[in-house]
């Protein structure tokens, strides 16, 4: 969250994909796990963590992984309905 904090979400994007896909050439398969979120965007997460992304700047991953036209699949990851 440092980076996220530091620099803004589209600028930590940009740096991932520079880093793992620079000429956006290869297929981009994200995993999204939604502990990353923070309990009041997702209260039901498996480990409710204090401070992670917006609403606002998950939905941006996903948005901008998308856009780079690399996206090929998505999967999701923790969600613990309560009764």
């Amino acid at each position: 969250m440092h980076d996220v904090d530091k620099h803004g979400i589209g600028k930590v994007v940009e740096m991932a994909l520079e880093s793992v896909n620079k000429d956006l050439k290869r297929p981009i398969h994200l995993s999204f796990d939604v502990d990353a979120l923070d309990p009041s965007v997702a209260p039901s997460t498996g480990t409710p963590v204090r401070g992670g992304l917006t609403f606002r700047e998950g939905h941006y991953i996903c948005e901008a992984i998308y856009e780079t036209g690399c996206l090929v699949a998505l999967t999701s990851w923790k969600s613990t309905p309560s009764s």
